[in-house]
C-alpha cells in the first residue's frame, strides 16, 4: 500500500510506502522538510494501490484527455507570469547556442588539419573524421541543452523555486544527461528523408518523449519514454497534434528568442495535464486538492 498526499509548500502530488507515516521526508520538488501524514487521521492523504517499487516518492502517472483551450490558457498565464525569467533564458540559450557551435566546429576544422596536412591522410578520409568530431561536438550539445532545459521548463510549471541559471545547469551524475534527444532527432530525420508524413507522425507522436524522461517515469531506462509518450499522445490525439504543430512552427520559422522560452513552457504544461498532473505553477489560488484513483469514481 502506498499513501498519496502534496507537499504542503509546492502541491507536488507524492507517494511514499505506508511504513513512512510520521517519518520526516524533504519533498524531491522544492526540497521542503515534512512529515509524511496518516491517511487514517489526516483528510488531505489517501491509502493507494500500487505496485511496489523501490523509490521513496514515485512520480504521479495517470495518463487523461486534456482540452487543447485549457493547455493554452494556462500556459499563456504561465508565461506571462514568468515572462523576464522566460525572456532571460531564451537569450543565454541563443549565446550559448552560438558559442557551442563554434566549439564542436573548432576540433572538426582542427581534426581536418591534423588528419590531412601534418599526417598525411588522403582528403576524403579526413573529411570524413572532420564531420565524425562536428556530429559528436554537436549531439552532446543537443543533448545536453535539451535535458537542462526540459527539467528547467517543468519546475517553473510546477512552480518549484528556480533561477535562470538552473536552466543551464549540468548534472554529471548518471541520469542527468540522455542520448534521447539524438535518438529521436535520427528516427524523425529518417522518417522526412524516407517520405514527409512519417517523419512528421513520429514528431506529433513522440513529442512527450522528453518530458517523460525529465519526470522521472522511465524507471531508469531511457527506452520507455517513447511507448509512454505514444501512451499520452493517443490518449489525446487532437491536442497532442496541435501542441506538436505549435512547435513545429516555431522550430520551422525560427521564432528562438519568444518562441524557444514559450514552447517549453506550452510543452510542459500539456505533459503535466496528459499524464493527470497538475500546473501548481499557476500564481492563482490554489484549488482544493483532488484524487483520481484507479477503480474508483472520479467523483
Amino acid at each position: 500500500m502506498k499513501i498519496e498526499f502534496r507537499c504542503s509548500q509546492c502541491s507536488r502530488l507524492l507517494r511514499v510506502a505506508t511504513e513512512y507515516v510520521g517519518h520526516a521526508m524533504t519533498c524531491p520538488a522544492c526540497e521542503a522538510s515534512q512529515s509524511v501524514p496518516d491517511p487514517e487521521t489526516d483528510p488531505g492523504a489517501s491509502h493507494f494501490s500500487v505496485s511496489h517499487r523501490t523509490e521513496v516518492f514515485e512520480p504521479v502517472w495517470n495518463p487523461q484527455a486534456v482540452s487543447l483551450r485549457d493547455v493554452l490558457r494556462e500556459t499563456w498565464t504561465l508565461y506571462v507570469e514568468n515572462l523576464w525569467l522566460l525572456l532571460g533564458v531564451a537569450f543565454i540559450d541563443l549565446v550559448l547556442w552560438v558559442v557551442g557551435l563554434f566549439l564542436a566546429i573548432a576540433p572538426a576544422v582542427g581534426t581536418f588539419a591534423v588528419l590531412h596536412q601534418a599526417i598525411g591522410v588522403p582528403l576524403p578520409f579526413s573529411v570524413v573524421g572532420m564531420f565524425v568530431v562536428l556530429a559528436l561536438g554537436s549531439m552532446t550539445l543537443v543533448n545536453v541543452m535539451t535535458c537542462c532545459q526540459t527539467k528547467f521548463f517543468l519546475k517553473v510549471a510546477r512552480g518549484e523555486p528556480v533561477t535562470i541559471m538552473d536552466a543551464f545547469h549540468i548534472g554529471w551524475k548518471k541520469g542527468e544527461v540522455s542520448m534521447l534527444p539524438t535518438i529521436f532527432a535520427a528516427i524523425s530525420l529518417s522518417g522526412l528523408v524516407i517520405c514527409i508524413v512519417p517523419g512528421v507522425f513520429v514528431y506529433l507522436l513522440f513529442w512527450p518523449y522528453i518530458w517523460v524522461w525529465a519526470d522521472q517515469q522511465t524507471g531508469g531506462q531511457d527506452s520507455h519514454a517513447f511507448p509512454l509518450s505514444k501512451d499520452l499522445c493517443t490518449r489525446n490525439m487532437g491536442t497532442s497534434i496541435a501542441v506538436g504543430a505549435i512547435g513545429l512552427v516555431l522550430t520551422i520559422f525560427g521564432f528562438k528568442f519568444f518562441g524557444q522560452s514559450l514552447l517549453g513552457i506550452l510543452k510542459a504544461v500539456a505533459y503535466l495535464k496528459m499524464s493527470g498532473q497538475e500546473v501548481t505553477g499557476l500564481a492563482r489560488p490554489y484549488a482544493a486538492p483532488h484524487f483520481s484513483f484507479e477503480g474508483a469514481d472520479p467523483a
